[in-house]
């Protein structure tokens, strides 16, 4: 008989008397494979059988070999139950969890299972080894170092080759998270030198470790990468992983495009199935951070998706925060706030991240409230991001912090803090061609906010004057031209003004940023109708000018910043330079102050 569902199966092997059952088990074992008769045999037994036990760890050391690591673990944890003495017990429990340990998906919920049991064996480098990878899971990495230098010697002691490469790996991820990065580089050199260069794993970590230590481009040197098809679809099956690594070397430098397609490859049908759940989830969130940059939001919206269900499926939670805080940055560009919210607390709910990628969750609520025009939320958001950034650790490089942080500074009216941000944000895109227009935009949002109308004209006509380059991000673009149209209408060059706006708008619009496009509305009705002329007040700025002439209109700090595209904070910065230069102590004295300067049709 052959029962289909499996509610039905479980319920009737359930009613079985456990004799009856395992006698079934043993009239399958003739009537099934080799491989399916090993479950068959070990349910058929009442007692320990040691010929049996020795049989399933020949046939597990078989498996592993042929790189099925988790069906090697399996066939130990059988054979563990049915070994005679304590130490052949231990011995193949360890060896299963150690296996578990170097496998994903499924498998390392198996190796958690096991702690305790792990726990309770003797003293030896594989426990040690063991309960190092078991505090990494904790994220406890100065603890992970501190156990996987002790397993290193006890291996070495004991001239336990298997497991001192195992720990060499381990130690070098631990290392890295910690935040020795030289020394995370040299134990993946030592791993590398005992694998003889044959392991694409192994060179996968060792090229994480040098784009992050030595810079993306020194990466890009090393003859594994560099080696690489240009079309990333030829390259050799076992090697897929690599494109992994040359994708985050190409997006590290701004090279989206390229990094897009290296990314594509893991995650296509012909090869996913050979792909393990870490290096799709890494495909998948990748995709979605250049597909964010080059402008397709909606395909970053489903990579970003895929990437979170994978991570789940695989239970690397530490590395959830990345997945959730670029869906909540697209979700937040597409204006779907309750969406960019759920994601934003998945974040908090996945618990500690790793170190590499702490400034997710910033990052995240900075790009909500920079949708939401909203400079103080988004100087709260990334305060703490600043700390990451500075820390021997390296925050993962996804182009975001310093031109969000030279933002919210300037919009904040921290404006000696901004120049600071600013010089650092101008030397990385000296370096990354991606930041270019983003810096002009920053650069120009600074001078206008210190009432420098040239410098702010000249630092977005660096771009404007020239078309849109492949490496430019349409969100980047379509915001530097929103800001010099809006300071073109100030300047009364309406027809530039409209053509600028027009041009943004058609932009926004084909990516879906509909709160960017919502920002952009006041300046779409633009005419060529001439604006009214101002009589300049020699004491003040240009810019504290219009924050002068809006205040004698009776608007409210809010309403000035939403004219000028502010924050209110900076409105109140101009402010108070406007009551101290024309030594005034109210808005009623402001207004009588400027009497006459301010059109009748405006008062009214």
């Amino acid at each position: 008989m052959h029962l289909t569902h499996p509610l039905q199966q479980e319920a009737i092997y359930q009613a079985l008397q456990p004799s009856h059952r395992r006698a079934l088990h043993g009239a399958c074992v003739p009537l099934v494979s080799k491989d399916a008769a090993w479950r068959h045999r070990v349910a058929a037994c009442d007692q320990t059988d040691p010929a049996l036990a020795g049989e399933l760890e020949e046939e597990a050391r078989c498996q592993a070999e042929a790189g099925k690591a988790a069906r090697a673990a399996t066939l130990l944890l059988w054979a563990s139950d049915l070994s005679v003495t304590r130490e052949q017990y231990e011995d193949r429990m360890l060896s299963a969890a150690t296996h578990l340990s170097d496998t994903t998906h499924i498998g390392l919920v198996m190796a958690l299972q096991l702690r305790d049991r792990v726990e309770q064996c003797a003293p030896c480098a594989r426990r040690t080894y063991l309960q190092s990878c078991y505090a990494f899971a904790d994220s406890n990495f100065p603890l992970a170092v501190e156990l996987g230098d002790r397993a290193l010697i006890e291996a070495e002691a004991k001239n336990d080759q298997v497991t001192r490469a195992m720990t060499i790996i381990r130690l070098g991820i631990a290392t890295f998270h910690a935040g020795d990065r030289k020394r995370a580089a040299d134990l993946m050199w030592q791993a590398d030198r005992d694998c003889q260069g044959s392991s694409p794993m192994v060179k996968w970590l060792l090229s994480i470790a040098l784009m992050c230590g030595d810079g993306p481009r020194v990466a890009l040197e090393e003859p594994w990468l560099a080696a690489l098809p240009e079309d990333p679809r030829d390259t050799p099956q076992a090697d897929t992983v690599l494109l992994i690594n040359r994708g985050y070397c190409r997006m590290a430098t701004g090279q989206m495009r390229e990094a897009a397609a290296d990314f594509a490859v893991p995650v296509m049908p012909s090869r996913s199935a050979a792909t393990s759940p870490q290096a799709l989830l890494h495909s998948y969130v990748h995709q979605a951070i250049c597909q964010y940059y080059l402008g397709d939001w909606q395909r970053a919206a489903v990579q970003a998706d895929l990437a979170i269900t994978e991570a789940e499926l695989a239970v690397f939670r530490n590395q959830l925060g990345l997945s959730h805080g670029w869906a909540a940055i697209i979700a937040a560009g597409q204006g779907r706030w309750d969406n960019a919210r759920e994601h934003c607390q998945a974040i908090t709910d996945a618990g500690p991240p790793l170190p590499v990628y702490a400034d997710a969750a910033g990052l995240a609520e900075a790009a909500i409230a920079q949708a939401q025009g909203d400079g103080d939320a988004m100087h709260r958001a990334l305060r703490p991001v600043l700390a990451c950034v500075r820390s021997s650790v390296p925050t993962w490089p996804t182009h975001m912090f310093w031109p969000m942080w030279t933002e919210a500074l300037t919009e904040t009216g921290q404006l000696e803090e901004a120049h600071t941000a600013l010089t650092t944000l101008q030397a990385v895109s000296h370096e990354v061609a991606l930041l270019r227009t983003v810096t002009a935009h920053a650069t120009g949002r600074l001078a206008e906010a210190h009432g420098d109308t040239a410098g702010a004209t000249a630092a977005y006509d660096t771009i404007l004057s020239q078309p849109a380059t492949p490496e430019a991000p349409p969100l980047h673009r379509a915001r530097l031209e929103h800001a010099a149209a809006r300071l073109h209408l100030h300047l009364n060059n309406r027809t530039r003004a409209r053509d600028l706006t027009s041009t943004a708008q058609k932009r926004l619009q084909k990516m879906g940023a509909a709160p960017f496009l919502s920002q952009l509305q006041p300046l779409t009705t633009i005419d060529s109708t001439a604006a009214p002329q101002h009589e300049p007040i020699p004491q003040l700025t240009e810019r504290e000018q219009d924050v002068a002439r809006y205040a004698a209109q009776g608007l409210t700090n809010r309403e000035i910043a939403q004219q000028l595209f502010v924050s209110a904070k900076t409105v109140e910065y101009h402010l108070g330079n406007i009551f101290t230069k024309l030594d005034l102590t109210s808005r009623r004295q402001l207004r009588n102050a400027l009497d006459g300067r301010v059109p009748q049709s405006a008062r009214n």
